[in-house]
């Protein structure tokens, strides 16, 4: 049983976005759903430049998956407000053809 913990605990990696927000991934079956979830519920108040990783597991790649997780969270969100702001230009331009189209019935 005390075997089992252990290997539990060298897969684990933990995701530290700031002093209160953190995330717990097992390397064997990371759980990218949640971490996708957590980054989305706090992006806007948490640098994710600043994140750092940590595991007990000592042939781990800290900095390699750090840069990773910091470059893809970084696009990620970059995506999003890109995406944030096409559909509300598309909403603007919906919008004021609609008032164009009332303003045209209205001179009838």
């Amino acid at each position: 049983m005390e075997e089992k913990k252990i290997s539990e605990e060298l897969n684990n990696i933990t995701i530290i976005f700031d002093s209160k927000n953190s995330f717990v991934l097992a390397s064997n079956n990371p759980d990218l759903d949640g971490l996708v979830s957590k980054i989305v519920s706090i992006k806007d108040e948490c640098d994710f430049s600043k994140l750092t990783v940590t595991t007990k597991n000592k042939e781990f790649d800290i900095e390699g998956f750090e840069g990773i997780l910091k470059k893809s969270i970084s696009t990620f969100l970059n995506d999003i407000k890109i995406n944030k702001e096409n559909l509300q230009k598309a909403i603007d331009s919906i919008q004021d053809k609609n008032d164009m189209k009332g303003e045209s019935e209205n001179e009838k």
